[in-house]
């Protein structure tokens, strides 16, 4: 759910999200893959006098069924924000309660708040790394609160030479997202030479001034008033910069596990699963060591990348040890003590970005391995019925999107990316749903090599498209299960986008269907007849619709 900020209306947006094939002409293209088509299936003021758990039922249930039409057993999963209220409901739903998974995106989220980042307002059971977030944040406000201070931070990189494209500021604090806390930390850390000179001046110049900035007054909840902060309250000391190393290194694999989610386009349920429990076993291990980024020698260009250095675990600081202890407890409960839904068992099993068993207890694997099968004598059926056009699902009629490179390596803690060795394969029988597994699970590792990206991401919906005459089974099975998406970001996004098309003076209604229809413009293009067709019938009668198309 979404709040217009500028006319104080709740939305609530619905996404259906689609595995289609390279269109006609593109299928046996080197580069060739299945894509993921999302479309808005519903984005609306929020129809509920009141936000119960049957009140979403009944509302979730018409929209799928009556408005899109898409019937219960199409569904491979349901991804929901954190709201209880909407668990609630989704979970009355008897044909689809087995299929709900909440947003990992969310999850993870919360897991970094509570161990590491206590955004205003917001719980955190990490008091230290709060306080040095805090500190952070007062410097940037400052930039902000005092044109001259700003200023300076400018004409220092400038004094040195540097060209003004280049030219940094610093990240403004948004306290609903966590991400804005590591790239503000990150920047911090970068032009800390910048920072400390600028600050050491301001200072000096403002001993005096009790009321250098105003920041959010956090003892009274709710309060809009915010409290005074004096200039000798501001700045960081050689402790807090330290700390502050450590922190970023701490927290860029948990953002670069949510930047790969978000903007990969290629990360299915399994692989989130996967990089999830790397950060928890892992990267959270308390023997583990941290990369820890060294602060730039000069305040030039070339000297950002910044060498590391590898600290052991028994030179942290508490504040890190803490955040890893409260870091791995939180993912624990929050996604590996719950059962995940059955499509997503099917990808854990199938996947070969890891043996599933690193990730799923032993029950969890022996039924994941009895709904692989399950799913693969399905798609046998399947396949004998629409034996002409493989799966027999719609193919795409737009480009690809292009590939995106992310910065930093993925699944950190593994000392080897996907199966070390196959597993052991079954008897050899005439049966063709046997027969695939087989050879499946025969694959070694060097044969998915191709289809890795740089970050270490298998790209699954490459390598089953590119093998899709080997492995036709498997093809149909991961096109209905790798449409279930492990996060609900599609819809933030169109809350982004309704948010730049909101207007204090424009109907609510209005905006949902804007922002509707700007989305699915891109994701779907009818033919010019289908939209004859449609037009005719509405104006000029159903009898007459076909003829007038034509």
């Amino acid at each position: 759910m979404w709040v217009d900020t500028a006319t104080h209306t709740v939305f609530v947006a619905v996404s259906h999200t689609t595995c289609v094939v390279p269109g006609p002409g593109d299928e046996d293209g080197d580069s060739a893959q299945i894509l993921l088509r999302t479309e808005v299936v519903d984005f609306d003021v929020v129809p509920l006098t009141s936000k119960t758990g049957d009140s979403i039922r009944i509302w979730f249930a018409g929209v799928l069924i009556k408005r899109a039409e898409i019937p219960y057993a199409a569904v491979s999963g349901v991804t929901p924000d954190g709201a209880a209220d909407g668990q609630c409901g989704l979970s009355l739903i008897a044909e689809i309660s087995e299929k709900v998974y909440t947003c990992i995106l969310h999850q993870l989220q919360r897991s970094v708040l509570y161990s590491s980042i206590g955004l205003a307002g917001a719980k955190t059971k990490n008091e230290d790394s709060k306080v040095l977030l805090k500190k952070h944040n007062r410097i940037v406000t400052l930039t902000h609160q005092s044109l001259s201070f700003g200023k300076s931070i400018r004409k220092t990189q400038s004094s040195a030479n540097i060209p003004e494209a280049s030219i940094l500021s610093l990240e403004k604090t948004a306290t609903t997202r966590w991400g804005n806390q590591f790239v503000q930390l990150q920047k911090n850390c970068v032009l800390r030479l910048a920072i400390d000179s600028c600050l050491q001046a301001y200072k000096q110049e403002n001993r005096q001034n009790k009321e250098a900035i105003v920041e959010t007054n956090e003892s009274e909840e709710g309060s809009k008033v915010g409290v005074a902060v004096a200039a000798s309250e501001i700045g960081l000391d050689l402790s807090d910069w330290d700390r502050s190393q450590e922190l970023e290194g701490f927290l860029s694999y948990p953002y670069a596990i949510k930047d790969t989610l978000e903007h990969s386009g290629v990360c299915t349920g399994s692989q989130a699963m996967i990089l999830l429990h790397d950060l928890k076993e892992n990267f959270c291990n308390e023997a583990a060591t941290l990369e820890v980024k060294q602060f730039p020698e000069t305040l030039q260009p070339a000297h950002r990348s910044r060498t590391s250095e590898i600290r052991a675990a028994q030179d942290l600081s508490t504040l890190i040890t803490s955040a890893r202890e409260i870091m791995k407890d939180e993912l624990e409960s929050r996604i590996f003590t719950l059962r995940p839904p059955n499509s997503r068992l099917i990808q854990c099993y199938m996947t070969k970005q890891a043996e599933s068993k690193t990730i799923l207890s032993p029950a969890q694997h022996e039924l994941a391995k009895t709904l692989y099968l399950s799913a693969l004598r399905e798609a046998e059926v399947i396949r004998e019925k629409n034996a002409p056009t493989a799966a027999g699902i719609s193919r795409a009629t737009y480009t690809q999107a292009k590939k995106q490179k992310l910065g930093g390596g993925l699944f950190r803690g593994l000392t080897a990316v996907g199966l070390s060795q196959a597993r052991t394969a079954g008897s050899v029988l005439d049966d063709p749903v046997q027969n695939e597994i087989r050879r499946w699970e025969s694959l070694l590792s060097e044969r998915p090599q191709p289809f890795f990206r740089e970050d270490g991401l298998l790209n699954e919906f490459f390598m089953c498209w590119q093998l899709r005459k080997e492995f036709p089974l498997h093809l149909i099975v991961f096109m209905q299960h790798g449409s279930h998406l492990p996060h609900e970001a599609n819809c933030e996004q169109v809350f982004s986008i309704a948010g730049y098309l909101s207007d204090p003076n424009l109907d609510p209604s209005y905006l949902g269907t804007l922002t509707s229809i700007g989305i699915n413009k891109a994701a779907y293009k009818p033919p010019l007849k289908d939209i004859k067709a449609r037009y005719f019938s509405k104006y000029r009668g159903r009898d007459r619709a076909e003829e007038s198309a034509e």
